[in-house]
């Protein structure tokens, strides 16, 4: 048994689909003591197939912005 945490009837009403696949995309921007964090997901969707799937995951981390004085 499948679970899909994102729905294909999830996606919002302008998402329009290129060659059949509807993407979704997040970020999340954090800022803290230790730099500059952003985590993006693209979650691709073909509903005529019922499949779901996770296009790209990144996880970018910014040391410039740590303050601890290291370059």
């Amino acid at each position: 048994m499948s679970v899909f945490y994102f729905k294909a009837e999830d996606l919002t009403r302008w998402e329009e689909a290129v060659n059949g696949i509807y993407k979704q995309q997040f970020e999340l921007d954090l800022n803290g003591n230790e730099g500059s964090h952003q985590y993006l997901l693209t979650i691709e969707h073909r509903p005529e197939k019922n499949q779901v799937r996770i296009g790209s995951e990144k996880f970018l981390f910014d040391w410039s912005r740590s303050g601890d004085g290291v370059e």
